[in-house]
C-alpha cells in the first residue's frame, strides 16, 4: 500500500526513500547540533542522551575489538545512528522507513564492504589478499 506522504508533495520528482534518507540526515544534524551545541560538565537532556548513546558504542567497540576499535568508531556509530533513526522514524504512520528500500541497505553494505577491504590492505599490504587464495 502506497500513501502519499508530505515529502512528496514538496519534492514530487524524487523517490520518496531518497527525501526520507535527506530528512532522517537532517533530523540526525539538528539533534546533533542541540546536543553539543553548550556543551557542560552537568549534561542538559540532549548532550546527556547523546552521551549515553555514543558511550554504549564506545563500550561496545572497546569490549569486541579493543583499543583498535576507535579507528572505526564514526564510521559504526554513524551507520547505527542513521539505521536506528531510520527504523523509528518508518515506525510513524505516514512515514517511510528509508532502509526499507533495497537501495539504501545495499549503500551502506557497499560502504561497509569496500571499508573492510581498503582497512584491510593499510594493515597489512597486499598480503591481505593472501588469505582469500586458501593454503598455497
Amino acid at each position: 500500500m502506497h500513501s502519499l506522504s508530505f515529502l512528496q508533495l514538496l519534492f514530487p520528482s524524487i523517490p520518496t526513500y531518497i527525501t526520507y534518507t535527506w530528512f532522517v540526515m537532517a533530523l540526525l544534524a539538528f539533534f546533533s547540533f542541540l546536543a553539543t551545541r553548550r556543551l557542560q560538565m552537568t549534561p542538559g537532556v540532549f548532550q546527556n542522551a547523546m552521551e549515553v548513546f555514543v558511550g554504549a558504542i564506545d563500550k561496545l567497540l572497546l569490549d569486541t575489538m579493543g583499543h583498535h576499535g576507535k579507528r572505526f568508531f564514526p564510521l559504526i556509530a554513524t551507520l547505527g545512528f542513521f539505521i536506528l533513526s531510520s527504523n523509528l522514524i518508518g515506525l510513524i504512520p505516514g512515514l517511510e522507513s528509508p532502509t526499507s528500500n533495497l537501495n539504501t541497505t545495499v549503500a551502506m553494505a557497499l560502504v561497509v564492504f569496500f571499508m573492510t577491504h581498503i582497512v584491510g590492505v593499510q594493515v597489512q599490504g597486499l598480503k591481505y589478499f593472501k588469505q582469500f587464495m586458501g593454503p598455497v
